[in-house]
């Protein structure tokens, strides 16, 4: 048994071997361990050994606590082993009806329950169930098992602790992995900010050095746009890698919309029409990217908790259009699509 508690941190494994030496040594009919969940009101057959000497079928299974209700009571506030009989059943099952259940229908002469590793939400138990003849341990065999059961308690706290350490170091090393993709993240947007200071600065002068009315002025202004949208986006990253403090700021999604839609007219076919259909710019939705940007009053405390959402603000909207609008896709063949119509 000690070697087995040494060799092995497999509770399953433990548990198996315990059951076969209790039953080969103390001569069983049949030995089982139990998992008994007060969490989930159940007992949970985990292993079991028969006497293969005789003919005894296997009864191993899961069976509600509500069965043994009394029974299970006395066990867990006396945490001593319960013992009853064929011919003198004990209170608790008596009280339950168990006894007819267990002396009677699964012809149980005498059984013995050891309770075992306690823990908050339940317990191990070690049953015996002799099906031949009535039997009463005595002494010695009643030391061996309570030795055997502090043995098995201890491999179980070992094994326990073993994988507390091992979900512990899992831990750090998970938060090392996240510290390692933020110094990436941060190194790789300073190194990508420094090259977008060059495109957009000499879009900048491109730009400056341009008639109003030139051809390529609208091309690169799509550029320095770019390049500046790409510059917020490394601004993200540093902030994500905690190298660049955070920036509160509204956003209008009627102007988000109206950029995009330059963007997915360049990948979409000639035949799709993009279509946005905005509100006047004192009705559109603002969102907050993070924190307030400005103190909460109960009155927008009170429409944020009706929104549902703490990131959403509303302005009052006293026109009979919608706050949100949708964008319609419509093709040659006269078919459409809108998202996030509200009336």
């Amino acid at each position: 048994m000690v070697e087995t508690i040494l060799k092995h941190d497999d509770p399953a494994v433990v548990l198996e071997h315990m059951v076969h030496i209790v039953g080969e040594t103390l001569a069983l009919d049949r030995a089982l361990i139990y998992d008994v969940s007060l969490r989930d009101d159940q007992a949970v057959g985990l292993c079991e050994w028969l006497n293969p000497a005789i003919e005894v079928s296997a009864t191993k299974a899961t069976y509600p606590l509500s069965l043994f209700r009394a029974a299970a009571e006395t066990v867990l506030r006396t945490r001593a082993p319960h013992v009853s009989h064929e011919s003198a059943p004990s209170p608790e099952l008596v009280k339950d009806g168990a006894d007819r259940l267990l002396h009677g229908d699964m012809a149980i002469k005498s059984l013995y329950w050891h309770p075992f590793a306690f823990r908050d939400d339940g317990l191990y138990l070690l049953a015996f169930n002799q099906v031949q003849d009535e039997r009463r341990f005595d002494a010695m065999e009643v030391a061996f098992v309570e030795r055997v059961a502090s043995y098995v308690s201890l491999a179980l706290q070992k094994i326990h602790l073993i994988d507390e350490r091992r979900r512990a170091e899992q831990a750090v090393l998970d938060t090392q992995k996240l510290e390692s993709v933020g110094l990436l993240a941060g190194g790789i947007a300073h190194d990508f900010n420094n090259l977008l200071v060059g495109v957009v600065g000499a879009a900048d002068v491109a730009l400056a050095s341009l008639d109003a009315e030139s051809p390529t002025r609208p091309i690169v202004e799509r550029i320095l746009h770019s390049g500046r949208l790409a510059a917020d986006l490394a601004a993200q990253l540093l902030v994500y890698a905690g190298r660049a403090p955070s920036r509160i700021e509204r956003i209008d999604v009627a102007a988000l919309a109206g950029e995009m839609i330059a963007l997915l007219r360049v990948s979409m076919w000639k035949e799709v029409e993009l279509l946005l259909d905005a509100v006047d710019p004192g009705e559109r939705t603002l969102f907050r990217q993070i924190g307030r940007a400005e103190p909460e009053t109960e009155q927008t405390r009170e429409q944020r908790l009706a929104d549902g959402s703490s990131g959403v603000m509303k302005r009052a909207n006293t026109s009979p259009r919608s706050s949100a609008q949708p964008l319609a896709v419509a093709d040659a063949r006269h078919a459409s699509s809108s998202f996030g119509r509200r009336r």
